[in-house]
């Protein structure tokens, strides 16, 4: 009986422990197909800015990737949508982490201390659909936008 009782433990102690680590893997799409309604609150007016990163309402033609296609795009201006999984904010730095938390997250927007007034709260952004526009640049092997202004970010509703 004690024989039998030791080699179910550990069969049973792999499938107990392997239960959690399945919810990591799991990635949230949130998107409804080509009909997403974008919410753009930093620009009223359908005007085009001089900010060559900045989103604008109206309809300007741009390159929108995914965030698992960002990384094809290097050096390159475009916006990438994605799901928000993660905010972290330092005290030099930000990272919105995209699709999963770090570090499996598969792309990144990144804000520095010298520009957190401007680009403003982060958290709203959390667990939200957006679009991030800049230049595309990878950084520890993962791609990555510098936001500097708030209007680099948009909400996806």
């Amino acid at each position: 009986m004690k024989l039998v009782l030791i080699s179910f433990l550990p069969v049973f102690l792999f499938l107990f422990s392997s239960c959690g680590s399945k919810q990591e893997d799991v990635k949230i799409n949130k998107f409804s197909g080509n009909n997403e309604t974008v919410v753009d609150s930093q620009t009223k007016s359908g005007t085009v800015s001089p900010n060559r990163n900045e989103l604008t309402s109206g309809g300007e033609s741009s390159n929108v990737l995914s965030t698992g296609d960002a990384k094809n795009h290097v050096n390159e201006n475009a916006i990438v949508r994605g799901y928000v999984a993660d905010v972290v904010e330092r005290e030099k730095v930000a990272y919105l982490n995209f699709d999963k938390k770090y570090p499996k997250n598969s792309f990144s927007a990144v804000i520095f201390d010298d520009k957190f007034s401007e680009v403003g709260e982060l958290n709203i952004y959390k667990n939200q659909n957006v679009e991030i526009k800049g230049t595309i640049t990878i950084y520890k092997d993962k791609p990555q936008i510098i936001i500097t202004s708030k209007n680099q970010i948009r909400l996806i509703k």
